[in-house]
């Protein structure tokens, strides 16, 4: 998927879908994207983890169309590399990780498309 950002729909417990734009990176043929836990799109892809994907401006602005994928959330070690993915792609995620480090844990979440 080309771009910086795309519109990730994850699924309340009542079926609900939430769009949110988010930055992501590729690796390996699946999608990847950072998160903390704090954040509701962490926690619903805990609770169901059907997502939606698709190419959308900074705004959430959706250019194309829709993805069907499943998610799958993760910590620890297995950020590291994703975090420096990310490094590489979005100049200021250099300071976004020295913000929330020590405050909050960096997650990630990985997409597979369908």
């Amino acid at each position: 998927m080309e771009g910086k950002y795309i519109s990730l729909i994850t699924y309340t417990k009542k079926g609900d879908p939430i769009a949110t734009p988010v930055w992501f990176v590729e690796k390996d043929g699946k999608l990847y994207a950072l998160t903390t836990a704090k954040r509701y799109k962490y926690r619903r892809i805990n609770n169901n983890p059907k997502v939606m994907v698709a190419q959308c401006t900074y705004r959430g602005n959706v250019i194309g169309s829709y993805v069907e994928g499943k998610a799958r959330a993760f910590t620890g070690e297995e950020v590291l590399p994703i975090k420096k993915l990310f490094k590489k792609k979005y100049f200021s995620s250099r300071f976004m990780f020295r913000n929330i480090e020590g405050k909050d844990k960096t997650y990630g979440m990985e997409i597979t498309l369908v």
